[in-house]
């Protein structure tokens, strides 16, 4: 399953928000990993850093291990084998996902409205798991939760499906 925070502008709170939930799950061992659509195209991970300069230097994959955390930057990679790729790497039925607004890869979709005018109309509703904003009830969207809520919510409703206790 994939679960994407969307909105309509930058700095409505999309990335606050997945910082909350991923915060949240962690708290209670659940680990969900996230994937970031980045829109100007340029990937920037320590800038300067040798695993970003082999990378920039046009190797297909450059990988940055240090231990506990690795970081790998790929190039041509098709989004559906990404996903499946993070999925496989983490072990986790569930991917949170950043942005893809424009492109049909979320199962549900969390709007992040960006003002009182904003009415959630470039998401199916059928796919639209909740809404929520920064500025408190500053959207016109369906299923509306404050912000603080609406993390919560679906940190409980993920660790529900993939951190299930054996």
């Amino acid at each position: 399953m994939i679960i994407a925070v969307v909105s309509r502008r930058s700095n409505a709170g999309k990335t606050l928000f997945l910082e909350k939930v991923s915060r949240l799950l962690s708290e209670t061992g659940c680990r969900v990993p996230v994937v970031k659509h980045v829109h100007h195209g340029k990937v920037s991970i320590n800038e300067g850093k040798d695993a970003e300069r082999i990378y920039l230097s046009g190797a297909p994959l450059s990988a940055a291990y240090g231990g506990r955390d690795t970081i790998i930057l790929v190039r041509d990679l098709p989004l559906e084998r990404l996903i499946e790729l993070v999925k496989q790497l983490t072990g986790s039925p569930v991917v949170l996902a950043e942005g893809f607004k424009g492109q049909a890869i979320a199962d549900f979709y969390i709007y992040i409205a960006s003002g009182p005018d904003d009415d959630c109309s470039t998401i199916n509703e059928e796919r639209l798991l909740l809404s929520t904003s920064l500025e408190r009830g500053a959207a016109r969207c369906g299923r509306y939760m404050p912000f603080e809520e609406a993390a919560r919510w679906l940190a409980s409703y993920i660790a529900g499906i993939a951190c299930r206790s054996s």
